[in-house]
This record gives C-alpha cells, sequence and structure tokens, in this order.
C-alpha cells in the first residue's frame, strides 16, 4: 500500500516541533494544510482513518499515545498506536 503526500498529517505538539514539521512537510511534498499543532485536529485526522498521522516530536507522541489530558471521546491511557523505535529514513 502507497501513500501520498496528501494522506500524511503532521502533529507538532510544541513551538519547535511544529517548526520542524513544517519543515519535514515542506521536504516531503505535504500540504501545508496536514500540519497541524492542535490536539483535536490531531486526533480528527487520526479518527477519520484516512491519513497516517506522525507525532513530531516527544510531546505529541506522549499526548496521542498516553492521552494523559483524559479529552472526552477518547480511551484514557492506552490507546491504539504502535511506536516506532527509530525515525525512518524515508516517508
Amino acid at each position: 500500500m502507497s501513500l501520498s503526500a496528501n494522506q500524511i498529517f503532521l502533529y507538532g505538539a510544541d513551538p519547535t516541533d511544529y517548526a520542524n514539521a513544517e519543515s519535514i512537510a515542506s521536504n516531503h511534498g505535504i500540504p501545508f494544510g496536514n500540519v497541524t499543532g492542535s490536539f483535536a485536529a490531531a486526533w480528527a485526522a487520526t479518527a477519520s482513518g484516512k491519513f497516517l498521522v506522525i507525532a513530531v516530536g516527544g510531546p505529541a507522541n506522549d499526548a496521542l499515545y498516553y492521552n494523559q489530558c483524559g479529552w472526552a471521546g477518547l480511551p484514557s491511557g492506552s490507546t491504539p498506536f504502535h511506536r516506532v523505535a527509530s525515525p525512518p529514513t524515508n516517508v
């Protein structure tokens, strides 16, 4: 299964990681509309099943993986995500 750049969504939860996500998008042809700093937008993209959502940085990864804030309508504690031990060399 291959993905187009339009199917990739990047989530950076803090200003530094958001800037990194923008840089990644620019370098890989991912639309800037698919870059967010909003947990709600990242979760909506995940829940839609239409995107590969990539957490850029630890805060975004932790927010999506653990749902520490206990957002309504989301599973508390563990979520159905997979951690990647090291960054892939390409998307």
